[in-house]
């Protein structure tokens, strides 16, 4: 009595008793194997095999994209306010009580849009550790005010 047989070993198995796999390269040498130690598969060399990158590695590289492009958009937007305030030094007083406040609006929506970007990224981060194989390269969350205020002394500085 036969046991049952998937499709797949079927397949398999009449390819091998036919000789198809016998004049294959490499043919009885051992199937050199790079087994990941944090994951202790053989998921990444088949990805990197490939060419390809895992999951969360790719992962990894947009967060880092995406806190460098939020930064980078915060510092430049913040720059250009600080400039608009500069300008407006020189105007009359009634002029300046005016595009003070239209500045300082402005600077709040930059500010709003960085803690916005932040939070995406916080979801990003959330999820990437999900799917990263190992405690040690999990992420934390960015911390709004953290950003917020090393980014202003950098400008400062």
């Amino acid at each position: 009595m036969r046991k049952f047989e998937s499709p797949l070993d079927r397949t398999l198995r009449e390819a091998r008793e036919q000789g198809k796999f016998d004049d294959l390269p490499q043919h009885g040498k051992p199937i050199k194997v790079k087994i990941n130690p944090l994951t202790g598969d053989i998921a990444e060399q088949l990805l990197e095999d490939a060419d390809c990158d895992p999951p969360w590695l790719e992962a990894q590289r947009e967060i880092d994209y995406m806190i460098g492009e939020a930064r980078h958009n915060y510092q430049r937007s913040m720059r250009i306010v600080e400039q608009q305030k500069a300008a407006v030094a020189q105007a009359s007083a009634a002029e300046r009580i005016r595009s003070l406040q239209s500045i300082l609006d402005r600077e709040q929506t930059i500010r709003n849009k960085f803690v916005d970007a932040i939070t995406e990224i916080n979801k990003k981060i959330f999820d990437y550790n999900l799917i990263a194989p190992d405690l040690q390269i999990h992420r934390l969350k960015l911390d709004f005010s953290t950003e917020l205020t090393t980014l202003d002394a950098e400008r400062a500085a």
